[in-house]
């Protein structure tokens, strides 16, 4: 199975749309026409985003923006979110303009408030003729405002620096607010009719507001016609991709010499003997102001625009002496002129023992009292600070004689310190007292075109220049997340490599070739049963060869529950383009679709598509909501009344076209919607042995090739003990008080009868964080009967999109029937869906 990554990440999976259906216009040319069109009671107009952007000039739905606007990578997001600072905002034509709302409109959107904004006035969105006379807008606490009276009922003040998931639902009978797909308020009994007609007609949609204090980001703004669906509103899976960081305005790794750079004095580029360093600059120690590395005089010139700045890069004391060679020597150093032994401004240094200085059109000297801590930690204890109450003492980080990464971050009011990745000095500055000044640092860094690395003591005291070996000296004109630091740690010790695999780049189950030349009936899917009761869902990318509109996914069901045996065994085979045949297909009646005819050939190439085949009694209905490679959606459902049979036989095949399904989204079985199946209370008070789920009997099987799954999100409080979680039971057969072969808790531990071993349970979990890493994960957890061996494998995916490692469990000598249902200990388990998984074992890769 081969990797495959996407360019383009479509907007997928709204599901359980029931559309409204009339004939609106001429199918079109197609071979052979069939079908009507549907006017939809939900339609999705647009979705904003600001992913993969560094500029707003670059977000072509920005009609204008003024004030502190921005593009900021978030790391918890993975992705890139517009960042609005004091009195910033930016105006969108209004996407509602292009349609005729019938009840109401809904949008959805992510947001950070940072916590430097004012909550309670700092506006996120609003819907107007101009940014200072809103029809609504919506706070950054959380408050929903109309015609600027707050509505009653919202209280969900946002956490500080916390990211959520918003949905806001109006219509003509008042609102509805979710908060990370949770119903916080809902008013259904506000005459809003005026206020829908009014937002299908404003010109504008702004984000931001000139009154702002600044501090919100926001992300992924989708609009919705009219009535918005429980998978709109549900928070949105984050899926973990590589940590990226900014463009450099200068780097240096030395593997091409000293490059732009000058060797001052005695030093000289060498190879380290680490494999992941290569060639270093090495500098030599015992003069002043004689060695040291030149860098080019552009380097700090580049944050006039920003007002921040990042240094980083890695050091290594080996050949530095002892300590007290060293205590007072910089690593970084820039003046306006060369080492004239004097102590004058403009200057900036930043020493091995951990003070800062900054004196460039204002100064600060980063004292204890600016320190979050109300102490600066100093990186050593033989000097005379060793009596000042401004400073706490550390054992020296660099005597171990190994390379270890130095970061600093700037901007006006923080400043940040990292040694490999950890925070070990911060100061919050006001920008504005004397001593609390750095601006200049950023506004005139040109004047600082003097810049050293390792040496160029420029004040008149007698430290020397140290002995210090240095690697990948970079600067950026941004200031770096803790994340984003560690990412650099972490490519350079081999732990992560530069081209890791974003969130776009998984496992796909393909059917058919990437050429689209496969012939029609020649290449087919795997075969799921479909039950009364049950649905069939599948999620998976279409592309086709374009040439003719049948050239796409087809979809077959059988009367014999597996391949077909020729037209006597195939209830309907059904097309991508709204056309079918088979035993008792009635066409157009049955069939409805609003497909734009003119531009189907080109949509359907890349385009993802949500299907679903509920089956209840003999009547299954088929619908495929189809979103193309732009964010066009359309809909098609095909209803068929005659399947008679105890287990109908699903699978696909196609013409001259290429299927790429997710394993996570192609399951046979009963579908929930989120928070409608709860096992144990939503608060995880469930007590030992209280609450369980719905049994489930197998005569024989489930097989291993098409395993029985429990898929459910894992709630716990975050902070209790490792067994607060789900429990799998198996019993001989039916629910709690029938004998079990064993029950298996999440944290790797079990009991049961003779035959069960704790031995067989595989696993790897990390003991440090599991609880948390347990809180709000997403579980798939599968069992399979094969022969007389019961087997459980979960797959375990963070809140945070990260997978945890795989977990399995078999016991040997069960036979006959066997059952198995979950229970909780202080936890609640909201179930999704109870199903077969034909592609289980190509999931969490």
């Amino acid at each position: 199975m081969m990797k495959i990554k996407q360019s383009v990440i479509a907007f997928v999976c709204i599901a359980g749309m029931m559309p409204f259906f009339t004939s609106c216009e001429d199918w079109g040319a197609m071979d052979p026409a069939a079908g009507t069109d549907v006017y939809p009671t939900r339609q999705a107009l647009t979705t904003l985003s600001f992913a993969g952007l560094d500029s707003l000039e670059k977000a072509e739905f920005v009609s204008d923006y003024k004030g502190d606007v921005g593009v900021v990578y978030d790391d918890s997001l993975y992705s890139e979110m517009l960042q609005l600072g004091e009195g910033g905002y930016v105006q969108i034509a209004n996407p509602l303009n292009t349609v005729k709302l019938q009840s109401g409109t809904g949008i959805t959107f992510w947001v950070r408030n940072t916590g430097e904004a004012d909550s309670a006035t700092d506006v996120v969105l609003s819907f107007g003729s101009d940014v200072e006379s809103p029809l609504c807008q919506f706070l950054a606490n959380g408050t929903l405002l109309v015609g600027g009276n707050e509505v009653e009922g919202l209280d969900g003040e946002f956490v500080k620096d916390s990211l959520y998931f918003v949905g806001l639902q109006f219509n003509d009978n008042g609102y509805q607010f979710y908060l990370d797909g949770s119903l916080r308020s809902e008013n259904s009994s506000l005459d809003w009719s005026s206020l829908v007609s009014e937002l299908n007609t404003t010109p504008y949609l702004y984000i931001g507001d000139p009154s702002n204090k600044g501090g919100v980001h926001v992300e992924k703004i989708s609009v919705v016609r009219n009535q918005m669906t429980a998978k709109d509103v549900e928070r949105p899976t984050i899926k973990k991709g590589a940590v990226k960081l900014p463009e450099p305005v200068y780097f240096n790794n030395f593997n091409k010499g000293e490059g732009d750079a000058t060797i001052i004095g005695a030093g000289s580029i060498r190879d380290d003997e680490n494999e992941y360093f290569g060639k270093v600059f090495q500098n030599v120690a015992g003069a002043k102001s004689t060695n040291y590395l030149k860098l080019p005089s552009h380097v700090l010139s580049h944050s006039a625009e920003t007002q921040e700045m990042t240094i980083g890069f890695w050091v290594n004391a080996v050949n530095a002496g002892a300590l007290n060679d060293y205590t007072y020597s910089p690593f970084f150093s820039a003046y306006s002129h060369a080492p004239a032994g004097d102590n004058d401004a403009p200057m900036f240094v930043l020493q091995s023992r951990g003070p800062v200085q900054v004196n460039n059109d204002g100064w600060c000297d980063f004292t204890g009292a600016n320190h979050v801590d109300g102490k600066v930690n100093i990186y050593h204890n033989n000097a005379w600070e060793a009596g000042d109450a401004n400073y706490n003492f550390v054992r020296n980080w660099l005597e171990d004689n190994q390379w270890h990464y130095y970061t600093i971050t700037l901007k006006a009011t923080e400043v940040v310190q990292y040694l490999d990745g950890v925070v070990t000095n911060a100061w919050d500055l006001d920008g504005q007292s004397e001593g609390q000044i750095i601006t200049g640092l950023f506004n005139n860094g040109a004047a600082l075109n003097y810049v050293a690395l390792g040496g160029n003591q420029a004040w008149n005291w007698g430290d020397p220049d140290a002995g210090f070996a240095f690697d990948d000296i970079v600067v950026y004109d941004k200031v770096l997340t803790q994340q984003q630091v560690q990412r650099i740690i972490d490519v350079k010790n081999g732990t992560a490599v530069d081209d890791e695999p974003d969130d776009s780049e998984k496992v796909y189950v393909e059917v058919g070739n990437p050429e689209c030349t496969d012939g029609f009936w020649t290449v087919f899917s795997d075969v799921v049963q479909l039950k009364d009761g049950q649905t069939a869902h599948y999620g998976f990318y279409n592309y086709t060869a374009g040439a003719n509109n049948w050239e796409n996914w087809v979809l077959i069901c059988t009367n014999n529950g597996g391949l077909s045996a020729g037209a006597d065994t195939e209830y309907f085979v059904l097309r991508a383009d709204a056309w079918a045949w088979g035993m008792g297909f009635d066409s157009p009646g049955n069939m409805t679709s609003d497909y734009n005819w003119e531009t189907f050939t080109a949509d359907m190439n890349g385009a993802w598509v949500d299907l679903t085949a509920q089956r209840k009694s003999n009547t299954i209905t088929v619908t495929a909501v189809t979103t193309t490679a732009d964010g066009k959606k359309y809909n098609m459902q095909y209803v068929y009344d005659n399947a008679t049979a105890d287990a109908c036989g699903l699978y696909f095949t196609l013409e001259k076209a290429y299927l790429k399904f997710d394993p996570e989204q192609c399951f046979v079985g009963q579908k929930f919607e989120k928070g409608s199946y709860l096992v144990g209370p939503a608060d995880c008070t469930a007590g030992w042995w209280s609450v369980f789920s719905d049994a489930y009997d197998f005569a024989q099987g489930p097989e291993t090739n098409m395993p029985f799954v429990f898929h459910f999100i894992n709630n716990n409080t975050g902070v209790g003990a490792n067994w607060n979680n789900w429990l799998l039971v198996c019993t001989t057969g039916g629910g709690p008080g029938n004998p079990e072969n064993f029950v298996l808790r999440a944290d790797a531990y079990g009991w049961g009868d003779a035959n069960y071993n704790g031995a067989n349970i595989k696993q790897s979990f990390n003991w440090d964080t599991y609880v948390a890493d347990m809180h709000g994960a997403e579980c798939w957890v599968a069992v399979s009967h094969a022969g007389t061996t019961v087997k459980m494998d979960a797959i375990q995916r963070k809140a945070d999109g990260t997978y945890m490692p795989a977990y399995s469990y078999f016991q040997d000598n069960i036979s006959g029937k066997v059952g198995f249902f979950l229970t909780a200990e202080g936890a609640s388990l909201d179930i999704l869906d109870v199903a077969y998984y034909p592609y289980f074992s190509k999931m969490g890769q």
